[in-house]
């Protein structure tokens, strides 16, 4: 990734007024935010001791301290305000107190909260070990937390086995449920059930049939705001916001314009999944099955959302594979729903927090080692 592109203006704008909402906030002044040229902080990227095996999420803490996800190695490792390592809690294994694939890292007072392959385990000051209990989620394969409640709780996402029935030849969806777990690990209730990713149905040689998830296919995105949780099934720009276990409205409705997906947007998919080991090489077997999947005429309109501390929600554009080296494009809303900012940031940014005037965010550096990173923004006032 090329330094240069981190000094990027947010530039702000104005898109098309919200259509079909008589309560929608109207678009008023924006303002144009400006990302630093280089990041403030910078984590791993070497062999030492802040080296990191498959980071798949970091927190930002509430005295500045930084807290990463290393997956690969079982541990959470926590660095100070400027990126050098201070502690880690837990190791690889599955006994208390031991880790086995963390993805997500919040707090709760002065207690560290960690998710762990359907297991939420609780370490105190100094990462000494408290609990750990594993929600009864219907016997779910990959729960993953969306977000946490003000109060603490957690929003689960669990979604449907994969279906090995559904007809070839057309693309289908499951359904994803959104529950809400109590910090001791106790399940309160189902928030919402909405629809989970498209996916494909196939028949491969002797392991029967096969389902993946769908190229381009429209898919759920999902955040927690206070103690709301906003989700959008991407058939069209609309996010909607779930209150307790049922209070829903629409919050965001936008005009937009699908954009075409080419036979050369296809090939450039596959041969950039190979590239970054997420797919094959070619072969008959392989090509054919690709030659049978219902591609997608048109990209969705989005592919991620998150809420910043301030409670703005930051909507990334779904973007083709030619682009994924550049920019990504996101909007950003107010709480209200109404739109704050247009802007750019540099691609291949897997973003974990966005705070007042930073972004926490893991990628690759220019060795393709791991790095978490602490960008600054700014803001200047609306015009």
């Amino acid at each position: 990734m090329a330094r240069g592109r981190l000094a990027i203006a947010l530039v702000s704008a104005l898109l098309a007024a919200c259509a079909g909402r008589d309560d929608a906030p109207a678009d008023g002044p924006v303002a144009q935010w400006t990302l630093a040229p280089e990041p403030a902080v910078r984590i791993g990227g070497g062999d030492g001791a802040d080296a990191l095996y498959i980071a798949t999420s970091a927190l930002r803490m509430a005295d500045g301290r930084i807290a990463v996800a290393s997956a690969g190695a079982g541990q959470i490792r926590i660095f100070d305000g400027r990126g050098g390592l201070v502690d880690s809690v837990g190791r690889k294994g599955s006994g208390p107190g031991e880790l086995r694939f963390p993805t997500w890292i919040g707090t709760r007072a002065d207690s560290l909260l960690v998710w762990d392959s359907g297991r939420l385990s609780v370490f105190g000051p100094g990462g000494k070990f408290v609990r750990s209990a594993a929600p009864e989620l219907g016997g779910a394969l990959f729960p993953s937390v969306t977000g946490q409640y003000a109060d603490g709780s957690l929003l689960v996402a669990v979604e449907n086995q994969p279906s090995t029935t559904a007809a070839e030849g057309r693309p289908w969806r499951g359904t994803l449920r959104f529950i809400r777990v109590a910090p001791d690990g106790r399940v309160m209730d189902t928030v919402k059930v909405a629809r989970s990713g498209e996916r494909y149905s196939y028949s491969r040689g002797t392991t029967g049939r096969v389902a993946e998830d769908l190229p381009f296919g429209r898919r759920t995105v999902a955040a927690v705001a206070g103690n709301s949780l906003l989700f959008g099934t991407g058939e069209e720009y609309r996010i909607r916001a779930v209150q307790g276990a049922g209070d829903e409205r629409e919050l965001i409705r936008r005009a937009w314009t699908p954009r075409r997906v080419s036979p050369d947007d296809i090939r450039d998919y596959w041969a950039r999944m190979v590239t970054v080991g997420g797919g094959e090489r070619d072969d008959p077997q392989t090509t054919a099955v690709r030659a049978r999947i219902p591609y997608p005429k048109t990209l969705p309109p989005y592919e991620r959302m998150l809420v910043d501390t301030d409670g703005n929600i930051w909507v990334q554009d779904a973007s083709l594979p030619h682009e994924w080296d550049g920019t990504s494009r996101w909007r950003v809303f107010s709480p209200e729903g109404a739109l704050l900012s247009e802007l750019a940031l540099p691609g291949r940014l897997t973003i974990h927090q966005i705070g007042p005037d930073w972004i926490l965010s893991t990628s690759l550096d220019d060795e393709q080692r791991e790095i978490v990173r602490l960008d600054r923004y700014q803001r200047s006032p609306a015009t």
